[in-house]
């Protein structure tokens, strides 16, 4: 395939459709128009297609929003081309003989032979593959660091004149001359230095692209942000941190107008642990994974990347050979052998699974994904700790027993047998078993921390992790994968045999979705502030940083307005505290990072010693909580269990003195989708969060002395301790800083004997401090520092009464869309007689909020469900019945949580309603058009067989390519035709922007249409059909050619090809009777044919079988001579004598002609006399005797004048 560009003033080849800045157009565009017009103009631009015909066009493309050029054609356009997508293969040539704009995708493959005649922009790269070769006879031009793919030996762009890009060389760029065989551009001469888009423009360089790259995606998505602390003003109990919220607006500006995403990194984690064996699972998730591969072959980047982590007891395939794993590759095929190899077997280790991805994928810059497939809870893992353990060792000869305890820091092996959930061991080294001394709570808890650790890195890596628990909620603990994939800024889902397709594509097409990307608040923590233990934020180097979801697109390319996220603090100090390093970052549609600075904010931390409420909120019914369900069916049933409850339990804690609390109030913060299910219950908006506000009608009257009891354990470098009080049975401090990039590790492990009204404060070396969060009984805690530990601060409080001692309260609520959220964390607000307005934050529930919206449709022989969770992401699952129904595909049709999905138009749409008030359609039947003899389409209607009649020879029908099924990709439109009885004449399949033309055929008066739809979220059971009946049009007008015809004596004409039909297309142009009227001999008529006989006019009437008449004067003439002459050139006479040349005389034709003589002449009237032929000889001499006709021909002898005697036989 070659392309050949050549003096192309501004060709630009995108995979994506970009938003553009203002550029005036060179040439015979407008010089008015701006870029943003010119694909305005496209968006109202027909489709250009050419398929598979072996002809030439002499065409312009201008503002053409597709193009699509596939088979022969040769393609040639007279002036300036500009096109939005581009898709050219075969064996196509296109001869662009001005400039080419491709301001979408070019897609270039096969043997195709392109040609443009001007300079060339590249402003977004091309995929090019085949035999293409791409030849640029001018400068070419690639604007910012473009991604270009060259897929085959021969695919490469050769540029006769100079290269320009902007930035770094890229890679694929040579600067040297255009070889036979390579893959790349190839220049002899390259310039880095920025170009003006209009180099010809006299206009200010305030209108050229380069001159403000901010302005070149003015429109553009973007991000914003708004922080600001939930209350700026918080109380700091006694002994302990206080606890303050921050809350995070996402904000989203521009739109999509169309675009390529750039390319990713994807890394597959397959659980292979023995469970996997259980029923078809192992099966299911091939499957599974099978689709997602297929969802980036279909609709990814041709340079995404992808890799493969099976694990169990270790990472790696089950008793197989070959590799472990496979790292990054672009081969998806690959990626599908290597997962159909594996097999199950062993346990489940997290850890190592984790580590390896983060080890293929940290070192990228692209956005990283890790979709993580597990079946069950962790068992297995290795890492290294600080561990103490007992042994009791008894001497064979001595019957005592001792115990021995055992310190050791090094790396270890943890597992948990799940035949027996009490059995485990941990393994030093490898190699070295101690037995006794661990409980199954520490293991679990170790085996978390290394998941923890893996996970934080993930996170500081910008790795998304997408987690699935397949299988049943008992088996998979949803809470910890929930909580590792929201640290990442992505999300988990649980998935039964049954949905396992449906997840993995969900995950799988928001992965591969055009997005902003990598979005993360970075908030530099003030010293004494850290983040709550039950936050999804992470810190390093001092900052918290809240990791979001990536913000996508709907099908009409806008984002959702806004979105929020929390960042929960503690304060281990009273004091005011100046947040002043806020910043949001994020990855552009571009791939470029973006960062966006925010303004400071304060918060203020009083210690005025009033009570605080410590407590949690609580499902009623938690099990219930996460299988909620909207439920119609096709006959109009409808099923709904969306209420749950909500119940609080606050206990006062802590303060000084005497006191009353009142006004006490629960605020609790409602979810999108979330509604109250109590009228009594009032609803309140406070900076974008809705609030259900529910008061407690008791106050509570404390009194009483506060007894702190406190002990205090000093910190050394390299420290060790049995215990600082009843409830910890070790403390230990490691220095791991040789350099100093390794942070200081503390960790201890707490017992039965654990008070959990305790407070635990940790000083470190300069004097700033932090409490230490969450402590439970019988569990290892540990976490790293920046700064040294230097001691330990026990406190525990007493004697301090409350009346009531417990508050409780509930709440009634009920989900209104498809949602799958945790509820936040309520907030206590209160009047404290002493310290007035207080504020403190509830424990929120673990489980999620699962709510689903469902509508089926059920058969004797068919089974369909369309299901929406979140996101408005459509699935469908279809089989001959319920039990055996699959996944077939998902669509999202807006960006918006569903409230409602109905059927309509006799179930060939789905009516989907949103929680903002949009309604949407989705298109299950197909949508047919017929065209006109006038070539105006109208639809075909439902539910009716209409019939249709044409007068030419084609009648054409398609399906109309705005009103598509979806996933358009997955659907085929098939049509049968039939005669009246019944019998099927044809048949075959339409595609996008196809139509069918049917022809007439020997019984044209009666053919029936069936076209149906498969695939995709087709119903094919909903058919369309027609009827089409061949009719003639009768003429509404008849008259000749010409006004008037000329006939010569003797000549036949036939007339029939004279008479104008009106219209002139498919009518009826049938003649009834030819006549002619004046005819005096002058004509012989036979029907449409005279012959004509003498000079003379006669009319001929033309008459068709409707009535019409025409006539036209005809006028038969004699012919014109062709030539004339004598038959001598000279002659000679006697002076005095007379002769009549009329018989010297020759006409040519002789019969039939008109042999009028206009005038004859003599050149010397002296030597001559005429009177007509007849001439007198006058006096001795010579003169030239001339003839001349009325058509202008003429004759001229000479004729001399002699005596008698000189006349010599001249007659």
């Amino acid at each position: 395939m070659k392309i050949r560009i050549g003096y192309l003033h501004k060709l630009i080849i995108l995979p994506l459709v970009i938003m553009f800045t203002v550029m005036h157009l060179p040439g015979q565009v407008d010089a008015e128009k701006t870029k943003q017009e010119v694909i305005n103009d496209m968006k109202e631009s027909p489709l250009y297609q050419i398929n598979n015909e072996n002809k030439v066009y002499r065409t312009d493309i201008k503002f053409i929003n597709y193009v699509f050029i596939t088979g022969n054609p040769t393609i040639s356009t007279r002036s300036v081309a500009f096109m939005k997508t581009a898709s050219i293969s075969g064996n196509s040539k296109l001869d662009v003989n001005m400039d080419a704009y491709f301001y979408g995708s070019l897609m270039a493959s096969g043997n195709t032979d392109i040609t443009v005649k001007n300079d060339t922009y590249f402003y977004n790269g091309a995929t090019i593959s085949g035999n293409t070769e791409i030849v640029v006879e001018n400068d070419a031009y690639i604007k910012g660091q473009q991604s270009f793919a060259f897929n085959g030996s021969k695919s490469k762009i050769c540029v006769r004149g100079t290269l320009h890009y902007e930035g770094s060389k890229p890679d694929y760029v040579h600067e040297e001359a255009c070889p036979q065989k390579g893959n790349g551009i190839y220049a002899q001469h390259i310039s880095d230095s920025d170009q003006n888009d209009d180099s010809d423009s006299d206009d200010d360089s305030s209108n050229n692209d380069d001159d403000n790259n901010n302005n070149e995606n003015q429109g553009s998505p973007s991000l914003n942000v708004n922080v600001h602390p939930s209350n700026e003003n918080i109380i700091k109990p006694v002994n302990g941190p206080a606890e303050g919220n921050v809350d995070i607006e996402l904000l989203t500006e521009g739109a999509l107008q169309a675009s390529r995403r750039q390319p990713i990194d994807v890394a597959f984690i397959f659980d292979v642990s023995g469970s996997m064996n259980d029923g078809s699972k192992l099966r299911d998730a091939k499957e599974a994974f099978a689709n997602a591969i297929n969802e980036f072959e279909t609709n990814g980047h041709p340079d995404d990347r992808f890799a493969i982590i099976p694990f169990s007891t270790e990472v790696g395939k089950v008793g197989r050979r070959g590799e472990d794993y496979l790292d990054l590759t672009r081969d998806l095929n690959s990626i599908g052998s290597f997962s159909e190899d594996l097999y199950a077997n062993g346990g489940t280790n997290y850890t190592q699974a984790l580590e390896k991805a983060n080890e293929l994928l940290k070192g990228s810059d692209r956005n990283k994904s890790i979709i993580f497939l597990t079946d069950g809870e962790p068992t297995e893992s290795k890492g290294y700790d600080t561990v103490r353990y007992t042994t009791n060792d008894c001497a064979f000869w001595d019957w005592r027993c001792e115990d021995e305890e055992h310190t050791v820091e090094a790396l270890h092996r943890y597992t948990i047998y799940t035949n027996n959930s009490t059995s485990v061991q941990v393994k030093l080294y490898d190699n070295w078993y101690p037995r006794g001394g661990f409980t199954l709570e520490q293991v679990q808890e170790s085996i978390r921390n290394h998941i923890n650790e893996q996970v934080e890195k993930l996170a500081a890596n910008k790795i998304k992790l997408y987690s699935i628990g397949f299988g049943q909620k008992e088996n998979v603990d949803m809470n910890l994968l929930e909580e590792l994939s929201a640290s990442t800024g992505a999300y988990a889902s649980q998935a039964t045999t049954e949905f396992i397709n449906s997840e993995i594509n969900k995950i799988s097409r928001d992965i591969n979705q055009l997005a902003l990307s990598q979005i993360s608040l970075n908030v530099k923590l003030p010293d004494n502030v850290a983040v709550k233990a039950d936050s999804n934020a992470t810190v390093e180097d001092g900052y918290a940083n809240v990791n979001m979801k990536d913000v996508q697109f709907d099908e009409d390319g806008n984002m959702k307005p806004s979105f929020t996220y929390d960042l929960p603090l503690t304060f281990s100090q009273a004091g005011e505290y100046t947040f002043d390093d806020v910043t949001l970052t994020y990855k552009d549609l571009d791939g470029d990072v973006q960062t966006v600075n925010h303004p400071s904010f304060t918060m203020n931390v009083s210690e005025k010693e009033a009570p605080t409420f410590s407590g949690a909120a609580e499902f009623e019914n938690p099990d219930n909580v996460s299988q909620l369900k909207k439920k119609r069916s096709s006959d109009g049933n409808l099923i709904e269990d969306n209420q749950f409850t909500v119940n609080y339990s606050l206990i006062p804690k802590n303060g000084l003195g005497e006191g009353i609390l009142s006004n006490i109030m629960i605020y609790q913060p409602l979810p999108e989708g979330i509604a109250l299910n109590d009228s009594s219950i009032e609803v309140i908006e406070e900076e974008g969060v809705r609030y259900a506000k529910i008061p407690l009608s008791q106050s509570i009257a404390y009194n009483g002395t506060v007894n702190t009891n406190s002990e205090e354990l000093q910190l050394s470098e390299s420290f060790e301790a049995d215990r600082i009080s009843d409830g910890f049975d070790q403390i230990t401090l490691i220095n791991n800083q040789q350099n100093a990039d390794e942070p200081w590790r503390l960790q201890f492990r707490t017992n039965n004997n654990l008070d959990e009204d305790i407070s635990v404060e940790m000083v470190f070396e300069d004097g700033s401090s932090t409490y230490i969060q969450e402590l439970t009984s019988n569990s290892v805690w540990k976490d790293k520092y920046a700064k040294q530990p230097t001691k330990l601060i026990y406190q525990n409080n007493s004697s301090l009464q409350f009346d009531p001692n417990e508050l409780q309260a509930k709440l009634d609520l009920k989900a209104i869309a498809a949602v799958n959220t945790k509820l936040p964390s309520a907030e206590v607000r209160y009047e404290d007689s002493s310290s007035g307005s207080l504020m403190n934050t509830l424990a929120k529930p673990e489980e999620t909020i699962s709510y689903e919206v469902l509508l089926e449709k059920a058969t004797s022989n068919n089974y369909t469900l369309y299901k929406t969770l979140e996101d408005g992401v459509i699935t469908k699952l279809a089989g001959s019945n319920e039990g055996s129904k699959q996944f077939v595909g998902n669509i999202k049709p807006y960006d918006g949580l569903v409230t409602d999905m109905q059927f309509a138009n006799d179930q060939r749409e789905i009516v989907i309603t949103y929680l903002d008030g949009t309604t949407k359609r989705i298109k299950l039947a197909p949508t047919i058009f017929v065209e006109d003899d006038d070539g105006n389409q109208s639809v075909v209607p439902y539910g009716e067989i209409s019939t249709y009649s044409y007068t030419g020879d084609i009648f054409t029908f398609g399906q109309q390519l705005n009103q598509l099924i979806t996933p358009k990709e997955d659907v085929e439109y098939s049509y049968t035709i039939y005669d009246k009885n019944g019998q099927e004449l044809t048949s075959g399949t339409l595609t996008e922007g196809n139509t069918y033309q049917t022809t007439r055929n020997i019984n044209p008066d009666y053919q029936k249409v069936v076209v149906q739809a498969q695939g995709g979220f087709a119903d094919a059971s909903k058919q369309v059909s027609f009827i089409i009946e061949s009719k003639i049009k009768q003429p509404t007008h008849i008259d000749f050619k010409d006004d008037g015809y000329v006939m010569f004596v003797g000549e036949d004409r036939d007339f029939s090809d004279e008479v104008v039909f009106t219209p002139s297309e498919n009518v009826d142009k049938s003649i009834s009777s030819w006549s002619v009227t004046g005819n005096n001999g002058n004509v012989n008529q036979n029907g449409s044919v005279l012959t004509a006989r003498e000079p003379g006019t006669v009319n001929l009437v033309v008459r068709t079988p409707s009535g019409l008449n025409a006539s036209v004067p005809v006028t038969v003439k004699l012919k014109e001579p062709t030539s004339i002459g004598f038959k001598d050139d000279t002659y000679t006479m006697q002076i005095g004598s007379t002769r009549d040349f009329s018989s010297e005389f020759v006409i040519e034709p002789a019969n039939n002609v008109n042999d009028a003589v206009k005038k004859w002449k003599v050149q010397n009237p002296s030597i001559l006399s005429n009177n007509r032929f007849a001439v007198r000889a006058k006096k001795l001499g010579h003169s030239d005797f001339t003839v001349e006709m009325p058509n202008g021909k003429t004759a001229t002898i000479t004729i001399n004048v002699v005596r008698d005697s000189e006349v010599q036989n001249r007659w």
